[in-house]
C-alpha cells in the first residue's frame, strides 16, 4: 500500500506540473500561446530627477512614475477613465470634499 502511495504521489506531482507549465505558456483569457521569455525591457533617455511623485517636475520623471505608481483611476485604451485604485467616489454638493471607496485588496 505504501508503493501504491508513492506512485501516486509522483503521479499526481508530475501531472500538477505538466498542467501549470502549459498554463504559464498561455494568456489566461484568451487562451493565446504565449513567448517562452516574458522580460518587457523599459527604455529610459535620460535619469530621472526623481521618483518620487511629490517631487516631480519633468515630463520624463511623471512618465516613468505612472507606471510605478497606480492612480486613483487608470485610462484604458481609448483614454476613458477605469478604476485603478479607487472603485467610485462622490463629491459634495459645494464640491469641496471628494470621498473615494477604494479598493480592498489597494495598498
Amino acid at each position: 500500500m505504501k508503493n501504491v502511495f508513492k506512485t501516486f504521489a509522483v503521479a499526481s506531482t508530475f501531472a500538477l506540473s505538466a498542467s501549470l507549465a502549459w498554463a504559464a505558456g498561455t494568456h489566461p483569457i484568451t487562451g493565446e500561446t504565449l513567448a517562452d521569455d516574458q522580460t518587457f525591457t523599459y527604455r529610459v533617455l535620460d535619469e530621472a530627477a526623481s521618483y518620487d511623485p511629490q517631487l516631480l517636475e519633468d515630463v520624463d520623471s511623471s512618465k516613468i512614475a505612472r507606471d510605478l505608481f497606480e492612480g486613483l483611476y487608470n485610462q484604458d485604451g481609448q483614454g476613458n477613465l477605469i478604476p485603478g485604485v479607487a472603485l467610485s467616489h462622490t463629491i459634495s454638493d459645494d464640491k469641496t470634499v471628494y470621498t473615494f471607496k477604494l479598493r480592498d485588496t489597494a495598498k
